[in-house]
């Protein structure tokens, strides 16, 4: 019991130390590498952010939310461009009802992806608001791996033929695999 209350004072001076900031805090107590002694290092971290100066946490919530929202601007005005582009140009590629009717579907299917960035947007700004940090470091991340993908998977559907509409449109679909991505964020 004695060494729980000498852990405890240990952490309250750790934080106090490095001006009430967790992180700060966190990587000085147990720094990368070190034996954590049978401690778990999740609930030290949590100890450590409920210790937290709210002003440290709310310059570190604008600071992720300041990196992602360029990302996700970005992207939503190149996806956005791109798929209004792929519409006009798949409309004007059939004389066929039935398979321009395929190739339309399979377009406003695809146009999600560009609509669904709209909420994490509003997930953001909600994480922003509530200062949760895992909330923005889940965008962040998310919004990342998507501007990674999205140029091979944009050069995939450009490039693909337009003549066999069902491997074109299957193609197309591969783009709706993106929602997944997007969807663990919201």
């Amino acid at each position: 019991m004695q060494r729980k209350k000498e852990d405890a004072h240990a952490l309250i001076d750790g934080v106090a130390e490095m001006d009430s900031d967790a992180e700060k805090a966190f990587c000085r107590i147990l720094p990368a590498g070190a034996p954590d002694n049978g401690e778990n290092p999740g609930k030290i971290y949590l100890a450590l952010r409920k210790m937290e100066d709210p002003e440290n946490r709310r310059k570190e919530c604008e600071f992720i939310y300041h990196l992602s929202r360029p990302m996700l601007d970005g992207l939503s005005r190149d996806m956005m461009s791109f798929f209004m582009e792929l519409r006009v140009k798949s409309f004007n590629v059939d004389k066929d009802p039935r398979v321009r009717r395929e190739r339309m579907a399979a377009v406003a299917q695809a146009m999600d992806v560009p609509r669904s960035l709209s909420g994490v947007l509003s997930t953001m700004d909600a994480a922003l608001r509530n200062r949760n940090i895992l909330g923005l470091r889940r965008a962040l991340v998310a919004l990342r791996k998507l501007e990674r993908d999205w140029p091979s998977i944009r050069r995939k559907v450009t490039q693909a033929p337009m003549t066999p509409v069902d491997a074109w449109c299957a193609r197309l679909s591969s783009v709706r695999d993106l929602l997944a991505t997007l969807r663990r964020v919201s």
